[in-house]
């Protein structure tokens, strides 16, 4: 009777410990997923500028036409098909900061998905800054290399033509699948790597977590709790730490924006932020959910006398 005290102190302090433990691994996947969302808000930006879908390069080693001949053609195919066409290019003095946006034709795209100010462009990468030109201001610059754009079927057709006169190459780049896109920066990219890392290390404190309260569930199904009953307590339970960090996370991610960044660049990242915090949530509800019906207690186990714990050797298997 003197040691059920101390028992119960120790019991709840490892209770809560866990509890933090939860929520902070949350907390450390829903940055790792930020962190991602960045990177490709930043390469979103920089390859598919304001209200791009696709790409073509151009290579015009062979051709003998005037350069201010050919952009004036260009320019000419755009405002003819009302297409948007741009091209990402760097600043020949400043090539390592700054980057900046060549539109074609006499209408400026609108700014969609970038922030920019009096033709001052500022990209969601905080070390770099640009500005949006017009073909008059092209300078020097090549105009061979990838360029974005969107129009209909007409004025890809037009374009071919366009350059098989000109002996210029074109290649229309072929866009990548959402699979092969998710693939890539979760499995080739270090800090989708780290995703998945924390990813595991969450299912593995989830895990530690029921464990710990293994003996707890064996206690309530002989006191009479239905088996489904306990089931769905314990996966709410479990789903109430993970939103308190899911909306730390979150709230983090969006300060960090604010104030690191710019709080208008908010607004490019939070559909496909949330977007993805969500399927992560999902995701993680079921896994616990079906973690928890792996282990959730049986009869015959305790007719048996089987310790409950017993149910992880299987858990272990599948992990």
């Amino acid at each position: 009777a003197v040691g059920f005290p101390s028992f119960s102190i120790k019991y709840l302090g490892g209770v809560v410990m866990l509890k933090r433990a939860v929520q902070l691994t949350t907390l450390i996947c829903v940055m790792m997923l930020s962190l991602l969302i960045f990177q490709y808000t930043s390469l979103v930006q920089q390859r598919l500028p304001l209200g791009t879908t696709n790409q073509f390069d151009l290579n015009l080693a062979e051709t003998t036409i005037a350069k201010d001949k050919l952009v004036a053609e260009l320019n000419q195919l755009t405002d003819q098909y009302k297409a948007i066409v741009v091209k990402t290019s760097v600043d020949p003095e400043n090539y390592d900061n700054k980057k900046d946006i060549i539109y074609f034709g006499t209408a400026k795209p609108a700014f969609h998905g970038l922030l920019i100010e009096q033709n001052t462009i500022k990209w969601f990468e905080s070390s770099l800054t640009g500005e949006l030109l017009s073909t008059a201001d092209i300078g020097t610059r090549s105009l061979s290399g990838t360029y974005a754009f969107n129009a209909g079927k007409d004025f890809q057709e037009a374009l071919k033509h366009w350059a098989q006169q000109h002996q210029i190459r074109i290649l229309f780049v072929q866009e990548p699948s959402i699979l092969t896109v998710v693939y890539a920066f979760l499995f080739q990219n270090g800090t989708g790597n780290a995703v998945l890392a924390s990813l595991l290390l969450l299912v593995t404190t989830i895990s530690t977590w029921i464990f710990q309260h293994a003996k707890a569930r064996s206690i309530r199904l002989l006191g009479g709790v239905k088996t489904r009953k306990i089931h769905v307590e314990d996966t709410t339970t479990i789903l109430s730490f993970i939103f308190v960090g899911f909306l730390l996370g979150l709230f983090i991610s969006l300060v960090y924006v604010g104030v690191v960044k710019d709080i208008r660049q908010i607004s490019f990242v939070l559909n496909p932020l949330l977007l993805c915090l969500i399927l992560f949530l999902i995701g993680v509800a079921i896994i616990t959910a079906l973690l928890t019906l792996i282990a959730s207690p049986k009869a015959a186990h305790i007719a048996k006398r089987q310790i409950p714990l017993k149910r992880f050797f299987v858990m272990g298997k599948l992990s």
